[in-house]
């Protein structure tokens, strides 16, 4: 096991609100001294303790008062203190509004000397891009596109470009008792999102759903590897992948040894786009089938989900 000492309020209290005084340097209960003085202790607490990799400096900077310059001051402040206490492990450094917002950096990028011990932490749930009903009120390819796009907009850009960052996705989830369309919907989008570039994730939940997280749980790119890169064809609704079964058929299953946008189409006879389908819940089977709200009309609220494939990027 390895663990992340994670910073979540100064006044202990259930997290987290706007105007709850943790959310950011200066509020009431966030006295940015006393939090220096509180990483320094714990680094150098864990210091003797090889199952602890890594420090979480503040779980999701928020409120009324958050702004880029002091964010800029105590993140490098906190992470230099950190590392000078316990240079080998690593320092988990989150953005802004509940850790989605890290964009600021494409402008002005943070000004610390602590080798490549740097990683940057990233949350998203239902609810952190508009409403959660969204989900149902939306058309679905349109939503999870705009999800997407937002991601990679606020932080997944980190990982590219000449100078890339780690990037870590430290929070995800949905409502265990909510586990509704919205938030299905919501965990398929996400699940796609994570195989398709790869990102090391924790998941803030215990829900009994493992299996689709079979493929996002394995390495799919070793940077020094040599081997040719592939691609796995990859369901998130099930968490399965494509193979070819000893009929010669596509079917859902495992992805171990699996055969290598988000629908898969052709076009029929007539011209009429057909994607590629999960048969049923109950079938590992792959059909094709009339398209689901590919044409971006914006009143269509058809579920998409059984279409979702996403080609997945592996050279392991």
């Amino acid at each position: 096991m390895m663990v992340l000492v994670d910073n979540h309020v100064s006044d202990p209290k259930w997290c987290c609100d706007n105007n709850d005084g943790n959310g950011f340097f200066g509020d009431q209960f966030f006295d940015p001294k006393e939090w220096l003085e509180g990483l320094s202790n714990v680094a150098n607490r864990v210091k003797a303790k090889p199952q602890v990799v890594a420090i979480g400096m503040r779980n999701e900077l928020r409120g009324p008062n958050q702004e880029k310059d002091n964010w800029h001051k105590y993140m490098s402040q906190g992470a230099t203190i950190v590392h000078k206490a316990n240079p080998n492990i690593l320092v988990f450094i989150s953005g802004l509004n509940y850790d989605t917002d890290l964009s600021f950096l494409k402008t002005n990028p943070l000004n610390v000397s602590i080798g490549n011990k740097l990683v940057y932490e990233v949350h998203s749930y239902a609810w952190s891009i508009g409403s959660p009903n969204d989900w149902n009120e939306q058309p679905m390819n349109q939503k999870c596109a705009n999800v997407m796009n937002n991601l990679n907009d606020k932080a997944g850009f980190l990982m590219s470009g000449s100078n890339p960052n780690p990037l870590v996705m430290t929070e995800f989830g949905m409502d265990m008792f909510d586990i509704d369309d919205k938030n299905q919907r919501f965990m398929s989008c996400m699940l796609a999102y994570l195989a398709g570039v790869d990102l090391d994730w924790a998941l803030w939940a215990a829900q009994e759903f493992s299996q689709r997280f079979q493929l996002v749980q394995k390495k799919l790119l070793e940077p020094s590897s040599n081997s040719i890169k592939s691609y796995i064809i990859y369901h998130p609704l099930s968490g399965q992948c494509v193979k070819v079964n000893n009929n010669h058929e596509l079917e859902l299953g495992d992805c171990d040894g699996q055969t290598t946008n988000l629908h898969l189409s052709t076009l029929d006879g007539n011209g009429q786009n057909l994607c590629l389908q999960r048969e049923s819940s109950t079938s590992p089977k792959i059909v094709t089938k009339k398209c689901i709200c590919v044409d971006d009309n914006p009143t269509c609220l058809d579920d998409p989900q059984s279409q979702w494939f996403q080609l997945v990027t592996t050279n392991v």
